[in-house]
């Protein structure tokens, strides 16, 4: 900024540039000086200079000296400055003489200038009247007059001031006294000529200011007083992070000022430099262009700059270093992001526990160890951290608090654990049982990861670790998968309690052996003796439970079977189905129900009496806990037990003759099929007698001992006994006798439901039966013929009845073959006798007569009501029929007769009936093979599973005759047949093992004929069942199969033996891709 050179004010010291100026009270250097000289009256000036006393009114001093002290005032006024030869060879005498009083006042009054000087240094605007009232009377005043020093005495007018100032333009020192507005003499010097510009001498920061100081002054030194300096003639030059801006100058002029940087940030250090081409000028005007500029200064003094707040870099453990622990010293390293100072234990929290910090390892620098213990720490379990207290006295050296107590980097805690792991469960992958072979899966649950967790399972196998790690499957769960046990035969047996150690990371140890496992590695084993009943076991009650025990408790397996087997009727009696480990239901809806060892089976109903059973158990039904299968039982010999047989009483006829008549009665053992059951043991029984008939008088009994007892020895069905009819003379026809089993005597057997039998003694006359003479012949394969047209039958009882019409209601006629019933024998009826279907009504001429009890297994009962007369009875008879289904009978058949009276039978009458026998014709089935054969392989077998017969048992077979279709490859095809490859071309003939043979071919089909063979049946199956077909082209016709069909099958005899057939094989020929073959003459 410029200011205006002319510019004054007589009351004010003015400064433009912040320069040192002094003040020099002239007044008071002059001592006795009382006017100013002029020149124009020369006397008066001289009586003024010497004589007046009066002061003057105004002095101006200016100089271009940059430091202006009392010697260059001095000097300057005839000094040793060179100044003061030109005020003394000034061309006024009037000057010359008027001045030098004032010069030698000057001198006179050094000491008092220097005090002066010294005292008043003037820098900026001073109030005049201050130094006025100081120093001297009157008024002075600087003024800003560019360039010359001026020193005005007296009332010097102001033209004389102008034309001192004109005068001195150049510059220099130019003197004149009076007053503003008078006219008075003027001295001028002219001045030296200045034409340098001001240099800096220096640049340095104020007061020593702290590097945190946002705010700094510069002090700025000049070699002298300039003018215009702002604050944009200076930059700052920094370092580092360091920053600031330059907001002001305390002075536009002067030759020292304060510059004022604010907003400082950052680190590193700031230098205030002056500009170069700045608008700075000195009181010459040099600068700004003229005669160049102020040089730019670098070379200041810097200021350290540090206004970068410390930051908690990161606190991380240190010992121990893993987070989990259970220590009783916790030890953290706290890092800053620069040295901190006034480090102490206050400056630190410890959260999560009662401990505090206890020391820390510096009191200054960049990381310091933290060291917290006391309190709760050697019993508490939880997180520990540790933190920069809110009130910490931390900073850097240049005086910065931390920035934040909240780390930039990473923050690391504890977690004290002082408590052992706790077990929430231990337990296995199964139901705690294993058998060889099987894997083990141990889980445990702890409620936390992170865990070392082994397990003893030596125990289960000694091929096994008795420290083995489980894997942390990082859900608070652990748990291993041992191989299969037994795999080198060292598993154990028994039950055995697994020890499982978990260990945290800080060492706390804790163990449970709550899972025991059962290993079994010993199938079950049925133990007969100890099941009820026991194996062979005779006589159990019909209403029985069987418990069968096995070696060690079992489970069944949910859908398997086991069964009881009724031995006595070769069938499945009830078939459990296991429906859980512990039940199983009946196909009959039974039940059973397996409690450890113990397997009760409850049938649905009784067993039957007499029946042997047996067990059988699926192979797969019945296991321990362990999974060891039951083998099970498949045979009916490993468990069997028989139940009690039934007794049953019967007799023979219940009706015998008064004289002599008899009868047989029976004490038998049936099974529950009413079948024969031969006693395990002897079974005696006692037989009640009771009824009309006195025994001893009316009839005898043999075959009882003298208790009445009978008894069925151990291995026999059966025992009997006899009533003989006694005649008494007395007519008392009708007497009973009634004889029952009254008890078991010994053994153990169950008294039936036919328990008693009643014998009726009959003063009775056997029937008759006549005429049966005739001579049937019936031809093989013929219609029935009626056995004999004439037979007639008679019995004085019943014939008198029905007004002797006759009444055969009861009476039956039997008729079977003599010496045993075949089931070839078969009767019917003929005429007006209806067909005589078992259980049917006996019908004769659209009257019903009576029932067909049997007609079965070569046995016809005829039983009669109360409709048959006696000559019904007869017309029945004269139209039964016989004939004889056998296809190999025998040529006579002796058939008996029995007519049964209702009260006993009469003789046995046989008639023979001729059979004639016709021959029939051979039987043949087979299954074709429908083979593929392989061009190259083995010839292809056509048919399987023949079965033959000649039907007559005394005949042999003769031959076959087969064709083949679609046969296109000449002699290369050929059937094997009995042993002998038979080409399939006409004209083929020859022998095989059992035949003759020839081939015709017609069209595509070869028909071979056999003949002359005497074969057995199984002999010609065997030859069916091993024909076949093969083809040695070596480029076989594929395109259609071969049909092999057995046409006919032919036996010995003359007539009827031939039988046509049509079994059929169909082969497909397969072609092989042949190698090339290449010959050549050599």
């Amino acid at each position: 900024m410029k200011h205006d050179k002319n510019e004054r004010d007589d009351n004010v010291i003015k400064t433009s540039k912040i320069a040192k100026k002094v003040l020099v009270p002239a007044a008071l250097m002059l001592g006795g000086l009382n006017g100013c000289a002029v020149s124009s009256h020369r006397s008066s000036a001289k009586r003024n200079l010497t004589t007046s006393k009066q002061r003057p009114q105004n002095i101006w001093i200016q100089s271009t000296e940059a430091n202006l002290d009392s010697t260059t005032v001095f000097n300057a006024f005839g000094g040793a400055n060179s100044k003061s030869s030109q005020f003394n060879n000034s061309s006024s005498s009037e000057a010359k003489h008027g001045i030098s009083p004032f010069i030698n006042d000057i001198k006179q009054s050094r000491r008092a200038l220097t005090k002066m000087t010294r005292s008043e240094r003037v820098v900026g605007d001073v109030s005049l009247s201050k130094l006025s009232s100081e120093v001297m009377p009157g008024s002075m005043a600087v003024v800003g007059k560019t360039p010359g020093v001026s020193l005005a005495l007296g009332s010097c007018g102001a033209s004389y001031k102008s034309s001192c100032n004109t005068t001195t333009a150049g510059g220099g020192i130019c003197v004149w006294s009076g007053s503003n507005n008078a006219s008075g003499s003027q001295y001028c010097n002219p001045p030296s000529s200045d034409t340098t510009p001001a240099v800096v001498n220096s640049i340095a920061p104020k007061n020593s200011p702290s590097p945190s100081a946002e705010s700094i002054l510069y002090l700025v030194i000049f070699d002298e007083s300039v003018n215009g300096i702002s604050a944009d003639d200076f930059s700052l030059t920094s370092t580092g992070s360091a920053g600031g801006s330059i907001s002001s100058v305390s002075s536009s002029s002067g030759s020292a000022i304060d510059v004022t940087v604010n907003n400082i940030s950052g680190q590193g250090t700031l230098r205030l430099d002056l500009k170069s081409s700045t608008n700075i000028t000195d009181d010459s005007g040099n600068g700004n262009s003229n005669n160049g500029y102020v040089a730019a200064y670098t070379s200041g003094t810097t200021h350290t700059v540090d206004r970068v707040a410390p930051d908690v870099a990161t606190i991380v453990r240190k010992t121990p270093a893993d987070a989990d622990t259970n220590s009783d010293t916790l030890v953290w390293t706290v890092s800053f992001s620069k040295s901190v100072l006034n480090i102490s234990t206050d400056d630190f929290e410890v959260s999560g526990t009662t401990a505090t910090v206890t020391s820390v390892s510096a009191t200054s620098g960049s990381s310091v160890d933290i060291t917290a213990s006391g309190g709760d720490l050697a019993g508490y379990s939880g997180g520990v951290a540790l933190s920069v207290a809110a009130g910490n006295n931390l900073q850097d050296s240049s005086g910065n608090s931390l920035s934040s107590t909240t780390p930039t980097g990473a923050v690391e805690s504890y977690t004290l654990d002082n408590g052992a792991p706790s077990f929430i469960s231990v337990s296995d992958s199964s139901d705690s049982n294993y058998k060889a072979g099987e894997i083990v899966i141990i889980t445990v649950d702890l409620g936390e990861t992170g865990l070392s967790v082994t397990a003893d399972l030596s125990v289960l196998d000694t091929d096994f670790s008795a420290t083995q790690a489980l894997t942390d499957n990082n859900d608070n769960t652990y748990s291993f998968q041992t191989p299969a046990l037994d795999a080198g035969g060292k598993m154990q047996e028994g039950t055995f309690a697994i020890t499982v150690t978990a260990t945290d990371a800080v060492g706390n140890e804790n163990t449970d052996n709550s899972l025991s496992l059962i290993l079994d590695k010993t199938p079950p084993t049925f133990s007969s003796a100890d099941s009820v009943p026991t194996d062979n076991a005779f006589g159990i009650a019909s209403n029985s439970n069987l418990v069968l025990d096995f070696s060690e408790s079992v489970e069944l397996a949910s859908g398997k079977t086991f069964a009881i087997y009724d031995l006595t009727n070769g069938a499945v009696l009830e078939t459990y189905t296991a429906s859980s480990t512990t039940a199983a239901t009946g196909s009959s809806s039974g039940s059973a129900t397996l409690s450890g060892d113990k397997l009760t089976i409850n049938p649905s109903s009784n067993f039957s009496l007499g029946n042997r059973y047996a067990i059988t158990v699926d192979s797969t039904t019945l296991q321990d806990p362990s999974g060891n299968v039951f083998a099970g039982i498949a045979d009916y010999t490993t468990y069997n037990f028989a139940v009690q047989p039934e007794l049953k009483l019967t007799v023979a006829d219940s009706n015998i003759a008064e004289n002599s008549g008899s009868t047989t009665y029976t004490v038998s053992l049936i099974d529950g099929n009413g079948n024969a059951y031969s006693a395990d043991e002897s079974i005696t029984v006692e037989i009640a007698l009771s009824g009309t008939a006195a025994s001893g008088s009316d009839y005898s009994i043999s075959g009882l001992d003298g208790s009445n007892q009978i008894t069925i020895a151990t291995g026999d069905a059966a025992n009997t006994f006899t009533v003989t009819g006694s005649s008494d003379g007395d007519d008392d026809d009708a007497e009973t006798i009634i004889l029952g089993m009254n008890s078991v005597v010994t053994g153990a057997a169950t008294i039936g439901a036919v328990a008693s039998q009643t014998v009726i003694i009959n003063q009775n006359d056997q029937a008759v039966i006549a005429g049966l003479d005739a001579t049937p012949l019936f031809s093989e394969g013929g219609n029935a013929v009626v056995i004999d047209n004439d037979v007639t039958v008679s019995d004085t009882e019943l014939d008198a009845l029905n007004g002797a019409q006759g009444n055969y209601d009861g009476a039956s006629i039997t008729i079977a073959r003599a010496g045993g019933a075949q089931s070839t024998d078969v009767f019917g009826g003929s005429g007006s006798l209806s067909a005589l279907v078992e259980s049917g009504s006996v019908t004769y001429n659209g009257s019903v007569v009576g029932t067909v009890t049997t007609n079965s297994a070569g046995t016809l009962t005829l039983t009669f009501n109360s409709n048959a007369t006696t000559a019904l009875v007869n017309s029945v008879l004269q139209n039964i029929t016989y004939e004889n289904t056998s296809d190999d009978p025998a040529n006579t058949v002796s058939l008996s007769f029995v007519f049964n009276d209702g009260i006993e039978n009469s003789s046995a009458i046989q008639v023979t009936a001729s059979i004639t026998a016709v021959n029939d014709v051979p039987t043949l089935t087979a299954t074709g093979s429908s083979p593929t054969f392989v061009e190259g392989a083995s010839a292809a077998v056509m048919f399987s599973s023949a079965a033959v017969s000649t039907v007559e048992a005394s005949q042999t077979l003769a031959g076959l005759v087969i064709t083949v279709t679609n046969v296109a490859d000449a002699a290369n095809e050929t059937l094997n047949i009995d042993g002998a490859p038979i080409i399939l071309t006409t004209g083929q003939s020859g022998s095989t093992s059992s035949f003759n043979y020839s081939v015709s071919v017609s069209g595509t089909t070869a028909t071979i004929t056999l003949t002359g063979g005497t074969l057995t049946e199984t002999q010609m199956q065997s030859v069916i069942d091993a024909i076949s077909y093969s083809n040695g082209s070596d480029d076989p016709t594929t395109a259609s199969n071969r049909v092999v069909t057995i046409t006919s099958i032919s036996e010995t005899g003359s007539v009827n033996t031939v039988a046509n057939t049509t079994i059929s094989s169909t082969i497909s020929v397969t072609g092989v891709d042949d190698e090339p073959i290449v010959s050549a003459n050599g």
